[in-house]
């Protein structure tokens, strides 16, 4: 049970809708994640300018590209500061300037206590950024320790050939 603010971002949109411009839509995640419309337009300015949309913010969002979607989408559920953030392979999107600019954040909300579960195949990240792993092998925990113990031994299984995939880190 947790009840703290928990962010998912599962997937490139968290919800926003289609028709509504950026602007709009950070607005409608900012209320579903409860915040009041004069506290979004408060941090506004913060993930717009993380984001580097520029004009498109007041553009509708099915015109944007994966990459500015996954600009705006990253940008407001981080400036948020959610206490338990939930990133599902979304770190593997964008272009490098702006996956280091991501991974630099993350580091920064993470320093400050925020708790990150991170599902990814990218152990070599995992292990140089998260002091736990969880490996999952359908659906039953396989290993769960120290990040570099168990990407080695998740590295030896996969080396036999068995079909297990890592699961989320989690960073207290």
């Amino acid at each position: 049970m947790v009840r703290r603010r928990v962010v998912p971002l599962l997937e490139l949109g968290v919800g926003f809708h289609p028709e509504m411009t950026g602007r709009e839509n950070c607005y409608l995640v900012g209320s579903l994640l409860g915040f009041s419309p004069s506290e979004t337009t408060a941090r506004l300015p913060g993930i717009a300018a993380f984001a580097e949309i520029g004009e498109f913010l007041d553009t509708p969002v099915k015109h944007y590209s994966s990459g500015m979607y996954a600009r705006l989408a990253f940008s407001l559920v981080t400036e948020v500061e959610p206490e338990v953030l939930l990133l599902d392979e979304i770190l593997n999107v964008g272009d490098e300037f702006f996956r280091q600019k991501s991974l630099q954040r993350m580091q920064s909300l993470m320093g400050r206590g925020m708790t990150t579960v991170i599902v990814s195949h990218d152990l070599d990240y995992l292990v140089s950024h998260c002091d736990r792993l969880i490996w999952l092998d359908q659906g039953a925990i396989a290993k769960d320790g120290a990040a570099a113990e168990v990407a080695r031994a998740y590295r030896g299984h996969m080396g036999r050939g068995a079909g297990a995939a890592p699961a989320p880190a989690v960073r207290p």
